[in-house]
């Protein structure tokens, strides 16, 4: 898994005076993950996903602008953003646990 993801989007978002045909989703960090019961991600919460989204998207967008998903979309953003809790982080090296060598 990358640590950046792109959604197409079936229908695109209208954004001020452009049009946003994809979301760009970074992995989150744990403060990005604050006050969100993670929970509500398995159950597909839309508050849940759309708050994780718009805190890790690259492109700025509000919870008031991913509201305006359209069904599929919202379903595919939730895959991507579950899909960084699934898979472990890349990285090129891994680090020994504290205590070992």
């Amino acid at each position: 898994m990358n640590d950046i993801i792109t959604v197409p989007l079936a229908k695109p978002l209208t954004y001020g005076q452009d049009t946003l045909k994809q979301l760009q989703l970074r992995r989150p960090m744990a403060g990005d993950l604050r006050g969100i019961r993670l929970a509500g991600l398995s159950d597909m919460d839309v508050d849940v996903v759309t708050k994780i989204a718009s805190r890790c998207c690259i492109t700025v967008v509000t919870e008031a602008h991913l509201a305006e998903l359209d069904p599929y979309d919202l379903v595919k953003v939730t895959e991507a953003v579950g899909g960084f809790f699934a898979d472990a982080p890349h990285s090129q090296t891994t680090p020994a646990a504290p205590g070992q060598s």
